[in-house]
């Protein structure tokens, strides 16, 4: 990937990292240490997995295949969940 390709990867990566911390304390108004911790463990994790398997996308060879099938059963079973109250 090119110098450009990287500077609109962070920039997306933090944007939504601002997003959601704006979501959190500004609207919800909820002070939570967990969000840096969070986004700390999944750098951390995502750096070990790419160093692991240098050879293949992280992103399609190793993440979706895997848990996109579990990840979405529990979404659907909390809405569901939802729903029902």
């Amino acid at each position: 990937m090119d110098y450009a390709g990287h500077i609109v990867a962070f920039m997306a990566i933090y944007g939504l990292l601002a997003c959601s911390l704006g979501l959190l304390v500004g609207q919800a108004g909820i002070f939570s240490v967990a969000h840096a911790a969070f986004f700390g463990i999944g750098a951390y994790t995502s750096v070990l997995l790419v160093r692991s398997y240098p050879k293949t996308s992280f992103s399609s060879s190793i993440v979706h295949p895997r848990w996109r099938k579990p990840w979405n059963s529990v979404v659907d079973f909390s809405q569901r969940m939802h729903s029902r109250r």
